[in-house]
C-alpha cells in the first residue's frame, strides 16, 4: 500500500481594521472556525483560534468522499447555525446532503473532477491546480 503524505494548505485570514484601533479586541468578539476532515465519515476535528494566522490545516488525504457526514456533524454538534462552511474537496463525489439553508463555498482543489462537479447549492471555485 502506498504511503499518503500529510498536505498542508496554508490559509490566510483577512479581516478589516476598525477605523478605531480601541474597537480591534471587539471587533470579532465570536469568531470560533473549526476544521473537520471528512471522507466517508468525520476523521477528526481542529479548533482553530481566530487569532492564528496563516491557519494552517494539517491533514491526511484519502478514502472516498461522501459530503453527508460533515453536514450530519454540523446539524448534530453545533449549539447553532455556523455563519457559513468552506468545504475543500478535489469534487470527486456525488453524494450530497439537502441544502443547509446557510451559506457553503466549495474550494475545489484541482479542476480535475470540475466538469463533472454539479454543486446542488452554495457556490464552486477552484483553488489550485
Amino acid at each position: 500500500m502506498p504511503v499518503i503524505e500529510p498536505k498542508t494548505y496554508d490559509i490566510p485570514i483577512l479581516r478589516g481594521l476598525p477605523a478605531n484601533p480601541l474597537e480591534h479586541e471587539t471587533d470579532y468578539p465570536n469568531l470560533q472556525m473549526r476544521a473537520l476532515f471528512v471522507n466517508t465519515k468525520v476523521q477528526g476535528i481542529q479548533e482553530i483560534d481566530g487569532d492564528e494566522e496563516p491557519l494552517k490545516l494539517h491533514f491526511r488525504p484519502g478514502g472516498g468522499t461522501d459530503f453527508r457526514p460533515g453536514f450530519e456533524w454540523i446539524d448534530r454538534e453545533s449549539d447553532s447555525e455556523p455563519a457559513c462552511v468552506i468545504y475543500f474537496t478535489d469534487g470527486a463525489c456525488w453524494q450530497f446532503p439537502e441544502d443547509p439553508g446557510y451559506p457553503v463555498l466549495w474550494a475545489l482543489t484541482s479542476s480535475r473532477y470540475k466538469s463533472n462537479f454539479t454543486n446542488r447549492f452554495g457556490e464552486a471555485i477552484i483553488i489550485n491546480d
